[in-house]
């Protein structure tokens, strides 16, 4: 679970980062100065990052309850196969869900 953890981190930095500084901006300036590029790449990465956040708590939560309902599993080093599937899909599926 904590490769999940560090996905669900990664899409709320992207949200930080990005979509909150931005948004700040926009509500006091009068203009755009960021350009054209700027201005479709920014709802894309704010769509993306909601999408990565939201889809990641479900991966968590699916996670946490296979691991209390069989709780006889055994607990290996790395990340599981079906993990990393997991991870993969979240952030193409967000990507895929936020292109206009």
């Amino acid at each position: 679970p904590n490769i999940l953890i560090a996905s669900l981190a990664l899409g709320d930095l992207l949200h930080i980062v990005i979509d909150i500084p931005i948004s700040v901006y926009k509500l006091l300036a009068e203009d755009w100065p960021f350009g054209v590029e700027m201005c479709k790449l920014v709802p894309f990465i704010q769509k993306a990052s909601v999408g990565i956040t939201v889809l990641s708590l479900c991966a968590l939560s699916i996670d946490r309850y296979r691991a209390v309902a069989s709780w006889s599993r055994i607990k290996g080093i790395g990340v599981p196969k079906w993990t990393a599937v997991e991870i993969i899909l979240i952030w193409v599926i967000s990507v895929v869900l936020a292109v206009p």
